[in-house]
């Protein structure tokens, strides 16, 4: 979890604030575009992005 938190913290804020809304509150990619007022197709790419980086992030933690 602090490993999560961790690399979370290294998201921009609104990449951050859409993966939260996506995965910790359980929104649909719609529900967050329309809640943050952004297309859904920009929704998906951050979210898709985001992920990427989250997946880097943990990876490199876990061979240190």
């Amino acid at each position: 979890a602090k490993a999560l938190a961790d690399c979370m913290s290294t998201l921009d804020g609104m990449h951050r604030q859409v993966v939260g809304l996506a995965f910790f509150h359980d929104l649909s990619h719609s529900e967050v575009a329309r809640q943050m007022a952004v297309p859904v197709g920009t929704i998906k790419t951050w979210i898709r992005r985001s992920l990427e980086r989250l997946k880097a992030c943990l990876a490199r933690g876990e061979r240190a």
